[in-house]
């Protein structure tokens, strides 16, 4: 594995990072707001997103070793995977363990809105950030 694997690899779980405590603070706010069963159904519908998420930044950091020249391929494919394997998860929750709709649909959107802001805020503010 070269020095610019390990620099991608890290770079990557390093925004999944920031995703999840960007996510902890958003349902900690439920928590304080709402209470415990709405804070869970917001945990839950994050979670859903969160699950596919960590497989799809582990395949992107494989496949950035292993086969660059399909680079655009596996990530267009993986990112349609991690898309609807995250809906099954979220609709999946709220029906078999009768989730707060409204809260976990939040939390779902939450996780998604999360991924661009830790991003948009990489790209645009980690000037003292090494990138890719």
């Amino acid at each position: 594995m070269t020095n610019h694997d390990n620099n991608v690899k890290k770079q990557l779980f390093t925004l999944f990072c920031y995703q999840i405590v960007v996510l902890l603070i958003f349902s900690l706010a439920i928590f304080g707001y709402f209470g415990l069963t709405k804070f869970f159904a917001s945990v839950m519908g994050a979670s859903a997103y969160l699950l596919p998420q960590l497989l799809f930044t582990v395949f992107i950091s494989v496949l950035v070793k292993k086969q660059q020249e399909f680079f655009i391929l596996g990530f267009f494919i993986g990112e349609s995977c991690k898309i609807i394997i995250a809906a099954v998860l979220c609709v999946s929750a709220i029906n078999l363990l009768a989730l707060n709709h409204l809260f976990a649909i939040l939390g779902f959107v939450a996780g998604v809105l999360s991924l661009w802001l830790i991003y948009g805020c990489y790209l645009g503010f980690g000037k003292n950030l090494q990138r890719i």
